[in-house]
């Protein structure tokens, strides 16, 4: 981080939220995290982190690209995927809602062409064809 003029950089709780622990993967992976842990505050999941940086309570932020690819004047980086582990997030069907058309439904629709190009759009990775990322 080349601006020494930022105050906070904010990062997700890396106990329990998967941005956080990507931000810190990322952080080490550049050799950065050390140097900038001063400065870190931590949201306890992402979107407080993204709270964090929309009240200018930090400079900077980790946060998912949804939640920032269609804000106008926000500069952004992407974080190169070879700095983290991937961000698996799944959806499951318990038992007891298989006899529930809406939960059936809702999960039948998940899987579906037309909710993988709403995922792919709002910036997610989505599964390959054979769950293969």
């Amino acid at each position: 981080m080349q601006d020494d003029g930022y105050q906070y950089l904010a990062i997700a709780n890396t106990q329990t939220a998967p941005y956080g622990t990507a931000a810190k993967e990322a952080l080490k992976n550049l050799d950065l995290y050390d140097v900038l842990r001063d400065r870190m505050i931590t949201g306890e999941n992402i979107a407080q982190t993204y709270q964090f940086m929309m009240t200018g309570n930090a400079t900077y932020a980790f946060v998912a690209k949804a939640q920032v690819k269609t804000l106008q004047g926000i500069n952004c980086w992407q974080v190169p995927q070879k700095l983290y582990s991937p961000i698996k997030q799944d959806a499951l069907l318990l038992k007891q809602g298989e006899s529930n058309v809406a939960a059936t439904e809702l999960f039948t629709y998940l899987s579906s062409d037309k909710a993988m190009e709403i995922i792919g759009s709002s910036g997610y990775r989505v599964p390959k064809q054979g769950g293969e990322e």
